[in-house]
C-alpha cells in the first residue's frame, strides 16, 4: 500500500452481518451487508445490487 499521505494503518475486528430490506411491495427486496463495530455501532452499510422484487410473488 503505497500512499506518502497515509498517517495511520491497523486491522480491527468487525461484525459483518447480512440482512434482507425492503418490503417487497414498494420497496423491492434487497440484500444488505452491514459492518458494525464490537460495542454495537453500525459504521457502515452496503447494498449489492441484487434484487429479490421480481422472484417473489
Amino acid at each position: 500500500m503505497e500512499n506518502s499521505n497515509r498517517r495511520k494503518a491497523r486491522v480491527v475486528e468487525l461484525l459483518k452481518v447480512v440482512v434482507t430490506e425492503g418490503d417487497g411491495n414498494e420497496a423491492p427486496l434487497k440484500e444488505v451487508t452491514q459492518y458494525w463495530s464490537k460495542e454495537g455501532e453500525v459504521l457502515f452499510k452496503k447494498a449489492s445490487g441484487y434484487q429479490f422484487g421480481n422472484l417473489i410473488r
